[in-house]
């Protein structure tokens, strides 16, 4: 919005750098109230038609906007850079601090923003996931905060896990890659419609730089 501005203003060329469909996103989450869907798509498409070029991640979503009519865009993926490395005595401290010993550790990283019209909350697969597995030693790690982490910790307490699972909240980003470390699995779910098939995530790049092995939904890119 504040680039359309700046333009109509001065004329000033401007690259647009995007990674969603942020109307199309709002609006089947329902995570916006719907008065403001209007201004929102109205400020998307003003924003790409003004735009010099339009920067995505994939081709997914340079498609997407082909066919919507903004010719002008260039794929450029995200790259990363290798996490630190920190002392196998530092992340062995950590996880049993917070009680991952001995077990395989499955996690998430992201927004815990609840959807209404879904009725879901990222990271409720894999509290699912674990109410499937109870006789074996998995756990898991969600990091990240937001207004669904209290509806994610009663779904813990229905399917009985939730002496299995650790929310550790926002963390500072310098110790992502040492929280990164405690997961022997990362997700990354997506549903299966425009919204997830035009997304890369930026949880991606962080899971690479830390080399954890991903288990992604086969959605999109």
């Amino acid at each position: 919005l504040i680039a359309a501005y700046w333009w109509l203003v001065h004329r000033l060329p401007f690259v647009l750098d995007t990674g969603d469909v942020v109307w199309e996103m709002a609006r089947r989450a329902g995570t916006q109230p719907r008065w403001k869907l209007p201004l929102l798509r109205g400020i998307e498409t003003l924003s790409q038609r003004l735009a010099r070029l339009v920067v995505v991640r994939g081709t997914r979503h340079q498609a997407y906007l082909r066919q919507q009519g903004c010719a002008h865009t260039a794929v450029i993926r995200d790259g990363y850079v290798p996490a630190p490395a920190f002392p196998a005595s530092a992340t062995a401290d950590l996880r049993h601090r917070l009680g991952l010993d001995e077990a395989l550790v499955v996690g998430v990283m992201g927004s815990l923003v609840w959807s209404p019209r879904l009725q879901i909350c990222y990271g409720w697969d894999l509290i699912q996931a674990l109410a499937q597995l109870q006789d074996l030693p998995v756990r898991g790690l969600i990091i990240g905060g937001g207004n669904g982490r209290s509806w994610l910790q009663a779904l813990a307490r229905q399917y009985h896990v939730q002496d299995r699972i650790v929310f550790c909240g926002r963390i500072p980003y310098a110790e992502v890659p040492r929280y990164l470390q405690l997961m022997d699995v990362a997700l990354s779910t997506q549903t299966n419609n425009l919204p997830g098939q035009v997304r890369t995530t930026g949880k991606l790049p962080e899971y690479m730089a830390s080399d954890r092995f991903i288990l992604a939904s086969r959605v999109g890119e």
